[in-house]
């Protein structure tokens, strides 16, 4: 089984698990988790390969306006997934379902219509 480096953290409801988040050079993400733990996140495949983030391909000062969603999990929230069915899904240690693979491609297909 695959580890992550979210591997262990509860989540609370009352509590962010992701304190705060910046952006870095070359489209990474500086992740300060709860425990004063930082993550570098390169998203820089993420932004080049889904629709959903074609406004954040040439746009500086959107990139670095990241911030962090309501209980620090609004990516597993958007998509109907429990945090911690997101850190198995992360890990690779739990197969992405076919559902939750098409809720993604529809999120991208509804933010390439608009």
């Amino acid at each position: 089984m695959a580890s992550s480096q979210s591997e262990g953290m509860r989540v609370d409801s009352d509590k962010p698990n992701i304190r705060a988040v910046r952006a870095d050079k070359d489209r990474r993400l500086v992740i300060r988790w709860r425990g004063g733990a930082e993550s570098v996140v390169d998203v820089s495949q993420h932004i080049a390969e889904y629709a959903i983030f074609v406004p954040l391909r040439s746009d500086h000062d959107a990139f670095d306006k990241v911030e962090v969603g309501e209980w620090g999990w609004c990516a597993a929230k958007t998509l109907g997934v429990s945090p911690r069915m997101w850190r198995y899904y992360e890990a690779g240690s739990h197969l992405l379902p076919k559902t939750v693979r098409l809720a993604g491609i529809g999120l991208d297909a509804q933010e390439q219509a608009a």
